[in-house]
């Protein structure tokens, strides 16, 4: 949809319509109204600037909440336990789960659902 607008002799906007002869139409009462400046204002197509391409989509916020979330240790800590690679109770003594043990696991997990026809987000 157009949007036009009418230019005071100021170039302020003092009108506006969904089309170019309802502007005029505006002008000429002003002037049979008795605004002398109204021989002045002009009508002028409103372009509006596209909206800013600042928001995130959901995937976009989410993948980046994981590469957040998986540069702290906590996650790999947490991970571990549930995708099951490590027991909660177990004593410590074996080596510590990594990162890349985490997200080939989380792979798997997506993996299967998907295979199941669940859902994978």
């Amino acid at each position: 949809m157009k949007i036009f607008v009418v230019l005071d002799e100021t170039e302020f906007p003092c009108h506006a319509a969904t089309y170019a002869h309802a502007c005029q139409e505006h002008i000429n009462d002003a002037i049979e109204g008795g605004i002398e400046e109204a021989a002045k204002w002009v009508v002028r197509e409103f372009i509006a600037a596209p909206p800013a391409q600042t928001a995130l989509t959901d995937d976009a916020r989410d993948a980046a909440r994981y590469r957040w979330l998986r540069e702290r240790a906590w996650y790999v800590d947490a991970a571990t336990y549930a995708l099951e690679l490590r027991e909660r109770w177990r004593s410590g003594d074996e080596p510590p789960t990594d990162s890349d043990d985490v997200e080939g696991a989380l792979d798997a997990a997506m993996t299967a659902a998907q295979s199941a026809g669940g859902d994978t987000k």
